[in-house]
C-alpha cells in the first residue's frame, strides 16, 4: 500500500521501536493509517480493504504475544480502524483466547478442526511442488509420514533439498520406517527427524570437536536476541566466525540467516534441544549455558570497557552536538561488546547459580561505573536501573543484593537528570554528587581523585531524579512493576512518565475540567483512574491515552481514586462525604 508507506516515512515516529508496543502501534500503523485514508481512496487500482499477517504470535518470549495482542486489540477498538484485518496465528493459549474473545468482531479457527484429508493434500501439493524429482511413492510416503503436520514437510523438505535423488530415497525410507506408532507420533516425528538431521551434521566430528560445535549451535538458540555468527563465535572467545558459519550451513533445514542474524525455521527445534528425554546426546543444558554466556558477556565487559572509551575530548559539549561521537562509540563499542552489554542480565537470571558472585563482585568493582558510560553513549542508559536491580533480586547474597541495589540508585540518579546529556558527567556531575557513602560508589569515587568533592551535600535523603511538569502536582503513583509514574496536575490533565530517564510517555487530557486530585494505575498497568474536583471519577488507557469510562456520581470534589487488587473495581471517595464502588469494565456503580 503505497499511500501507507509515504505517510509511514512522512508521519511515522521511528524511535518509537525502542519504547512500548502500544507506543510502536500508535506512531507506526494508527497515524500513518489515517493519515493515507485520503490517497487511498484516491488511488483507484488501489485494493478496498488490507490484511496484516501475525505469524507465530506464541514464539514470543514469555508472555510478551499476550501483551502484544492485548495492546494490539485495545488500539483497534479505540480507534475504530477501517478497511484493515488482523490474521493472527498462535498456539493455543487460554489467556489469549479469553481477551479476544470480549471483543465482537473475531472469528477463531482451530487446527484440529482441518479434516486429515484436507491437511494431507496441502501436504501433497507443497512435497510435490518443493521436491519435484521425487517419484509418487516416495511423495506418499513422505505424506503418510507427516502425518498432517505441516512443519514435519516444511523441516524435511529443506533437508533433502540438498542431497542427491538416490541419497532422498534412502532416507524417505529410513525417516517412514522410523514412523512410531503411539498416539504422541506428532512430537515423535519431529523427534526422528531432527535426531537425524543434527546427526549428519555433527556426526563425523570426534568429542572435542562435536562440543564445540554443539556449543555455537545452543548459543545461537540462547542468546537474548538472534544475532550473527560473529558474535556468538566471539562470545563463546573463538577469533572469527567460520566453525559457526559451517554449522549454519549443515543445519540449513532448521537454521536460516537474514540480515546477517540467524533464525529457527520454527520453535519446536528448540523446544526439542531443551528437553532431555527428547533430544537425549543434543540436549542443551539451559542453566549450564546460560552461566556460560553469563561469564563471557563479563569478560568481554571487562576487556573492552575503559574510562572514556568513546575518548571525549571535553565535557562542556553535549552528546547531541558531537559530531564524532557516533564514529567513535561505532569503533569503540564493538557488536559482541554491545551485546554483552545490553544483555549480560537476561543470562545471568536464566544461570541462577551461586558461581558467578565473584564475577558478580569483580564486575562491581569499577566496571559496572563503564559498563554505565556504555550504555549511555548506545542511548540506554535508561536501562541501567532495571538490569541493575534485576541483578540484586537474582538470589545472590544479601550483602552483594545491596550494592547492586545501591549502583541501581544511583545508575537512576544519572540517567534521570540533566547530567546524562554529556558522557563525561557520569563522574564529573554524577558520581562526584551522590550523596551516599555506600559501596559500590565509594570505591567508584576513590578511583577519581581529582573530581570534586561536596560537602553538607542532603545525605540520603537527596532525590534520585526530578521530574519538570507545566503545572503543580497534586498526585502521583508507581505501576506496579515500577517501570512507570503517574501524576495528575493543576492544568486538569494526567500524565504518564518512564520511571527510568523520567521521559513523558504520554499525556491524558480532555475529559477533566477540574484539577486532578488523585491518580492510580491498574495492577497490570493497562488502565489508570484518576479522580478531579470536577466531581468526576474517569478510566484511561495507559497505553493509547484514551478515555474509556466516566464514573458519574459524587456531587463535590473525588479526593481519592484507586483500583482493586485484580482490576475489577474501582473505589472512590469524595468532599460529598461517601464512598463509591465502581465497576471498571461497564463503569457502573456498585455500592
Amino acid at each position: 500500500c503505497k499511500p501507507f508507506a509515504d505517510a509511514l516515512s512522512h508521519c511515522g515516529n521511528f524511535d518509537t521501536i525502542h519504547q512500548d508496543v502500544d507506543t510502536q502501534l500508535e506512531s507506526l500503523l494508527i497515524a500513518p493509517w489515517k493519515a493515507s485514508k485520503l490517497a487511498r481512496c484516491a488511488e483507484p487500482s488501489a485494493p478496498s480493504q488490507f490484511l496484516i499477517i501475525i505469524d507465530a504470535l506464541d514464539e514470543i518470549d514469555g508472555h510478551e504475544g499476550f501483551k502484544f495482542l492485548r495492546s494490539l486489540l485495545n488500539v483497534i477498538h479505540s480507534h475504530h480502524l477501517q478497511d484493515i484485518k488482523f490474521f493472527v496465528t498462535s498456539r493455543r493459549e487460554q489467556a489469549l483466547e479469553t481477551h479476544v474473545n470480549s471483543f465482537t468482531d473475531r472469528e477463531f479457527y482451530h487446527l484440529e478442526w482441518v479434516s486429515p484429508k484436507e491437511a494431507q493434500a496441502d501436504i501433497r501439493t507443497y512435497l510435490s511442488t518443493e521436491l519435484p524429482s521425487l517419484h509418487s511413492d516416495d511423495v506418499e510416503k513422505l505424506v503418510t509420514t507427516a502425518a498432517g503436520l505441516f512443519i514435519y514437510a516444511a523441516t524435511i523438505t529443506k533437508y533433502l533439498a540438498k542431497h542427491h535423488p538416490q541419497e532422498q530415497r534412502k532416507l524417505i525410507e529410513w525417516l517412514s520406517g522410523a514412523m512410531p506408532s503411539h498416539h504422541s507420533r506428532m512430537t515423535a516425528l519431529l523427534d526422528n527427524l531432527y535426531h537425524q538431521i543434527l546427526s549428519d551434521a555433527f556426526g563425523d566430528f570426534e568429542e572435542e570437536f562435536l562440543l564445540h560445535r554443539q556449543q555455537v549451535l545452543f548459543t545461537l538458540l540462547c542468546t537474548a536476541v538472534r544475532t550473527s555468527t560473529l558474535i556468538v563465535s566471539q562470545l563463546l572467545e573463538h577469533d572469527n566466525a567460520d566453525i559457526a558459519d559451517e554449522v549454519v550451513q549443515h543445519l540449513h533445514a532448521v537454521l536460516y540467516v537474514e540480515d546477517n542474524k540467524v533464525f529457527w525455521y520454527h520453535k519446536s527445534f528448540a523446544d526439542f534441544l531443551f528437553d532431555k528425554t527428547r533430544s537425549k546426546k543434543f540436549w542443551c543444558h539451559l542453566d549450564d549455558h546460560h552461566r556460560l554466556l553469563t561469564r563471557s558477556c563479563f569478560q568481554i565487559m571487562k576487556k573492552g570497557l575503559q574510562f572514556n572509551v568513546a575518548s571525549i575530548p571535553s565535557s562542556f559539549i553535549f552528546n547531541k552536538d558531537n559530531p564524532a561521537l557516533v564514529t567513535m562509540v561505532e569503533q569503540r563499542i564493538s557488536p559482541t561488546l554491545g551485546y554483552s552489554c545490553q544483555h549480560w542480565h537476561y543470562h545471568l537470571l536464566l544461570s541462577m547459580s551461586n558461581s558467578l558472585e565473584s564475577v558478580l563482585k569483580e564486575f562491581l568493582q569499577l566496571h559496572a561505573l563503564f559498563w554505565i558510560e556504555a550504555m549511555n553513549l548506545m542511548g540506554l542508559d535508561g536501562l541501567c536501573e532495571v538490569m541493575l536491580q534485576t541483578a540484586s533480586k537474582a538470589g545472590i547474597q544479601s550483602a552483594l543484593a545491596n550494592h547492586f541495589a545501591e549502583a541501581a540508585r544511583f545508575a537512576l540518579y544519572f540517567s534521570g537528570s540533566a547530567a546524562s546529556l554529556s558522557t563525561p558527567h557520569l563522574y564529573i556531575s554524577a558520581l562526584a554528587t551522590w550523596p551516599s557513602n555506600q559501596e559500590p560508589c565509594r570505591t567508584w569515587r576513590s578511583h577519581f581523585p581529582r573530581i570534586p568533592a561536596f560537602e553538607n551535600v542532603a545525605g540520603n535523603e537527596m532525590s534520585l531524579m526530578t521530574i519538570q511538569t507545566k503545572s503543580g502536582v497534586t498526585s502521583v503513583a508507581f505501576s506496579s512493576d515500577g517501570s512507570h509514574i503517574i501524576s495528575g496536575s493543576d492544568d486538569h490533565s494526567v500524565q504518564v512518565w518512564n520511571a527510568s530517564t523520567g521521559q513523558e510517555q504520554k499525556v491524558l487530557e480532555g475529559w477533566h475540567t477540574n484539577g486532578v486530585t488523585s491518580v492510580a494505575f491498574s495492577s497490570d498497568g493497562s488502565q489508570t483512574v484518576s479522580g478531579s474536583g470536577d466531581h468526576l471519577v474517569r478510566l484511561w488507557d495507559a497505553s493509547t491515552g484514551q478515555g474509556l469510562k466516566v464514573l458519574e456520581g459524587h456531587t463535590y470534589k473525588v479526593t481519592l481514586a484507586a483500583f482493586s487488587s485484580d482490576g475489577s473495581q474501582i473505589v472512590s471517595g469524595s468532599e460529598d462525604d461517601s464512598v463509591r464502588v465502581w465497576d471498571a469494565s461497564t463503569g457502573q456503580e456498585l455500592k
